[in-house]
């Protein structure tokens, strides 16, 4: 599963890289190394606040 979405986003880095010029592609590049850390961040305070955070379960 998780080859199958590194295959996708090289696919997608490769056609991106087609059509935009080189200025172009270093710019969205770098959007999309910005964009990955922060969705890391997300998780990672996500996480935080699930582990904080107490599950009350009421069975039957």
């Amino acid at each position: 599963m998780r080859s199958k979405q590194l295959d996708k986003q090289i696919e997608m880095k490769n056609k991106m890289k087609n059509i935009l010029n080189e200025e172009q592609f270093a710019k969205f590049e770098k959007m999309e190394k910005k964009r990955k850390m922060m969705a890391a961040k997300k998780m990672k305070q996500g996480k935080g606040k699930r582990k904080n955070k107490k599950m009350h379960y009421k069975g039957k």
